[in-house]
């Protein structure tokens, strides 16, 4: 699947030149070698390593022919256990020595950054390169979905340690180690679906076979790059499924920062069954300044003019439009959908906890609602536009519109406000603003015939109940 390409004149591509590699002549005999990457050994029985450089003749990895196996374990038995139930249902590996993974393979390209090179003999011209092309090999991942391995690099710049393996086999493995973006390992599988997927005629299906966490395991403390702090989203439903978006996020680097990942939405199927990928048109900091980034199979990076320093807040800005509203007398951005980026890893939503204000306009006759604290109601031309803050941290934001009918509700100085698409009796509305008025006083402290009293709050009330109250 082609890179989406998004509609920002004169943009520097920061991942060309990482692109365009070429084997250099050099190579060294691989019988006997070990490589270690994380919680991958890789062992060399027979063969040879050919480095391969990219357009500028910088050393970017090895190509290998010859046999040799990979094993690769959690290091955590609780994990390995069910890393292995993975491997058992969608194959690749087998089981080897104390429970580890185990794949062997005949050719592999193997990417690194200079941080993250193997140490290996030296290196001598060879007397004739192996018959390969490398365009084609690489083209045999291309249409996973799972960003090219240059981005990592990329990222990773001098520093930074990133790690990829393209494993031909029975089934195509792809083992990342990444230390620059998303800070985790992750094993996968790749393969043909048995027919097309629908939006995806070329895709190879990617499934998880084992992750860690690169600081010490899968139980380990994620380690994250930065925090989101703050988001402004601006929504505008526009004519059939488009729509346009902008979005301001302030960033708080845990550490110098160069790049940063996040997960975001590179497209979607619409009414039709074709893919409508997302369009770009602006990517800067607050100032203005252009940012360069990569955008592909659902993830951003950004990469910085320089490195922010770590806890000076930053402030980017992105302007898009995205095929999302595919309307039947309602829609819905749900938060698992990335439709604003979200910081990587993707697995954890690690460092989403947010303020920050949500508008949304919507196409009449739909009513939008949005995640926090309705600020302002206004109609707007074709519109109907909502206005919420998020006064507390969330780790999402979402937005719906559809036919909805607003009853509310107001007790002690709290406004119960109910939206729904089938209006509700009015015994069943007072039925439900009870009992909503009674879990909120329970949850403040006491009710109404121990109000006065001191008491704990009740902690064991969904947490949903908690926020659901504001104060007017």
């Amino acid at each position: 699947m082609p890179t989406v390409v998004a509609a920002v004149t004169a943009r520097v591509d920061p991942v060309a030149a990482f692109r365009g590699q070429r084997l250099t002549g050099r190579t060294v005999d691989a019988a006997g070698q070990v490589f270690v990457w994380g919680g991958g050994t890789y062992r060399f029985s027979s063969g040879r390593l050919w480095e391969i450089s990219s357009s500028e003749g910088r050393p970017v990895g090895f190509y290998f022919e010859g046999r040799a196996t990979l094993s690769w374990s959690a290091g955590d038995p609780v994990a390995d256990r069910v890393f292995r139930g993975n491997a058992e249902r969608i194959g690749g590996f087998e089981t080897g020595p104390g429970g580890a993974l185990l794949a062997g393979f005949e050719r592999t390209f193997f990417m690194f950054s200079g941080a993250a090179g193997p140490d290996v003999p030296r290196m001598v011209e060879g007397a004739s390169l192996p018959e390969v092309d490398l365009e084609a090999y690489r083209r045999r991942f291309e249409d996973d979905q799972l960003p090219a391995p240059e981005i990592g690099l990329a990222a990773a710049g001098k520093r930074g340690r990133y790690f990829e393996a393209l494993i031909q086999s029975t089934k195509d493995i792809r083992h990342s180690v990444d230390e620059a973006l998303a800070f985790d390992e992750t094993l996968y599988v790749v393969e043909k679906p048995p027919g097309p997927l629908q939006g995806f005629p070329d895709a190879r299906l990617v499934r998880t076979a084992g992750r860690r966490n690169v600081e010490g395991g899968p139980r380990a403390r994620p380690r994250l790059a930065f925090d989101l702090v703050a988001i402004v989203l601006d929504v505008r439903e526009r004519d059939g499924e488009w729509g346009s978006f902008e979005v301001e996020e302030t960033l708080r680097p845990l550490e110098p920062l160069a790049a940063a990942a996040f997960r975001f939405f590179s497209g979607r199927t619409n009414s039709k069954g074709e893919r409508a990928l997302t369009r770009l048109s602006a990517i800067e900091l607050s100032d203005g300044t252009p940012l360069q980034f990569s955008f592909e199979k659902d993830v951003l990076t950004v990469f910085f003019p320089t490195p922010r320093p770590r806890g000076a807040k930053t402030k980017i800005r992105l302007r898009y439009e995205a095929c999302l509203f595919r309307r039947a007398d309602s829609w819905e951005l749900f938060p698992g959908g990335a439709w604003y980026p979200q910081p990587m890893p993707r697995a954890l939503f690690a460092g989403s906890r947010y303020t920050g204000r949500v508008t949304v306009r919507a196409k009449k006759p739909l009513l939008p609602l949005a995640s926090g604290e309705a600020v302002r109601r206004s109609e707007d031309g074709e519109w109907n536009v909502v206005e919420t803050r998020l006064t507390s941290p969330v780790r999402f934001a979402s937005a719906v519109a559809a036919r909805f009918v607003v009853r509310e509700d107001t007790r002690d100085g709290v406004t119960f406000r109910l939206a729904s698409s089938t209006p509700a009796s009015d015994e069943g509305f007072q039925r439900l603003a009870a009992l909503f008025h009674r879990l909120r006083r329970l949850e403040e402290g006491g009710s109404g015939a121990s109000r006065g009293r001191s008491s704990p709050p009740t902690r064991s009330l969904p947490r949903a109940i908690s926020g659901a109250f504001r104060r007017q």
